[in-house]
């Protein structure tokens, strides 16, 4: 069923939903929302329940047009949104006939990674930095990751639409082999003069405040301050950066491919450079590719990797770990002519022995006399 299908095309009492149970899946509450699984109809969304005083400061005509207003896009804008963003597909309704809060798509099963207990998680955008000693996503994937969500942000940006709420878990990702993709969420906080107003009060993410003051106006100005450090800190590795001296100027240019250096420049020297940043994805887009790993070779037909350095008897174990002597020469270091050495040893001790069976039997020839 579509959405233009309901008999309510728009507003969804909240007694029809259904409850859905989603154990293998953990998605957290935000900070204005519960986040709960319901069906409506044929099909499950999310349904995200306002808390009472973020209820209290929604403007719920500007949150009914923000919903109509992906309905009126034509269909193949329409279908690009869709891809990118988890935009609230109809406003549910208490009984009292207040706005309790929004059913929303879910992001697909590759926007998501396992937990610890084998649960899916959604998969933010700081999944890409290393943590603990763990190494992040290499450098060129974060990079086409980057790359898609600059896209996406500046194609909201043509539509007239601020994206006001750019923070790591509301920007989810995907690098699973087929294509790079990202998925923005919470798009009930984007902004839009021409189109719908402002549904709540602004506020900066929580990890911005310190280069975006809380409560600043949403402006596209304000996305690409957002956007640029967002970026700084994915490149770098490091998600506490709040400014660049030289030294990290120089790790940020050493990062990123060379043809995209001049408009990595000028986004540090503004960061609300619009043209650097169209600029800067087309540069990132056509970055090649990095080479996908290899399979592993059959056993039939891989290759004598060679002795190197192993003298005989020595065998190769995979890494890690040195290779290991044979049994026979455990507990020993193995000399220079050791073979040699060896034998030589050998044809002593056969010649002991026959020198002493020569002494037994003379002494026996003695002794029957």
């Amino acid at each position: 069923m579509t959405d233009g299908d309901r008999a309510d095309p728009l507003h969804v009492p909240h007694g029809r939903l259904r409850a859905q149970v989603a154990r293998h899946v953990l998605i957290e509450d935000g900070g204005n929302a519960v986040i709960d699984w319901c069906r409506y109809g044929e099909d499950v969304y999310l349904f995200k329940r306002f808390r009472e005083e973020h209820r209290n400061v929604v403007d719920e005509a500007a949150l009914v047009r923000l919903v109509l207003w992906r309905r009126s896009l034509p269909p193949d804008r329409r279908s690009r949104l869709d891809t990118f963003t988890a935009w609230p597909r109809y406003v549910v309704r208490d009984g009292d006939g207040r706005v309790a809060g929004v059913l929303i798509p879910a992001a697909g099963h590759r926007f998501f990674r396992a937990t610890w207990d084998g649960r899916l998680t959604p998969r933010g955008l700081y999944v890409l930095l290393g943590v603990g000693g763990r190494p992040g996503v290499p450098v060129p994937e974060r990079i086409r990751v980057l790359a898609r969500l600059i896209g996406a942000v500046r194609w909201l940006h043509r539509c007239g639409v601020v994206v006001n709420d750019l923070q790591p878990e509301n920007l989810l990702y995907s690098v699973d082999g087929r294509d790079t993709a990202v998925y923005i969420v919470d798009c009930d906080s984007m902004v839009s003069v021409r189109h719908w107003g402002r549904v709540a009060p602004p506020a900066a993410p929580d990890l911005m405040t310190e280069v975006l003051p809380a409560g600043t106006e949403p402006t596209v100005e304000a996305d690409l301050t957002k956007l640029f450090w967002l970026v700084t800190r994915v490149v770098l590795d490091d998600p506490s950066v709040t400014g660049l001296g030289a030294r990290d100027e120089a790790e940020l240019f050493a990062a990123v491919p060379g043809h995209s250096r001049g408009h990595l420049s000028a986004l540090v020297r503004d960061p609300t450079d619009a043209a650097a940043w169209d600029a800067l994805v087309e540069a990132w887009h056509a970055a090649p590719p990095s080479p996908p790993p290899q399979p592993p070779e059959p056993l039939a037909q891989r290759q004598d990797p060679g002795r190197g350095w192993l003298p005989p008897g020595w065998s190769y174990r995979p890494a890690p770990g040195p290779p290991v002597l044979p049994a026979r020469l455990r507990g020993g270091p193995v000399l220079p002519g050791g073979r040699a050495l060896a034998m030589t040893a050998l044809v002593g001790c056969l010649a002991g022995l026959a020198s002493l069976l020569s002494v037994l039997a003379m002494a026996l020839l003695s002794g029957g006399r």
